[in-house]
């Protein structure tokens, strides 16, 4: 029996108690040290977006500078609701960013 689960007190497939249940707990350690990273991601981007106005649309820094801008735009999403450090100030600066990159 309690190698299916019914022997424990709660049963297999019962919920625990809220004084039992564990919080989730930030994959990546502490959210003081990193809340930050999607924002200076955010930054990067904005910078790279300009930095795209200096080379040929046919060249494959170019190309490559676009890719790194797009792939982090996804980055700094998925940390930031990963670290659970969403903010007014990120999605403004997430949305300066958009706006830099494709215009």
């Amino acid at each position: 029996l309690l190698a299916a689960g019914m022997g424990s007190r709660y049963g297999a497939l019962a919920e625990r108690p809220p004084a039992l249940r564990a919080a989730p707990r930030n994959p990546f350690g502490s959210n003081k040290r990193m809340k930050h990273i999607p924002n200076i991601i955010t930054a990067l981007r904005i910078v790279g977006a300009f930095g795209l106005l200096f080379f040929d649309f046919r060249s494959a820094v170019f190309w490559t500078l676009y890719l790194v801008c797009g792939l982090s735009d996804m980055l700094d999403g998925f940390l930031a609701r990963k670290l659970r450090c969403e903010s007014k100030a990120g999605a403004l600066l997430d949305s300066v960013a958009d706006l830099a990159f494709v215009a």
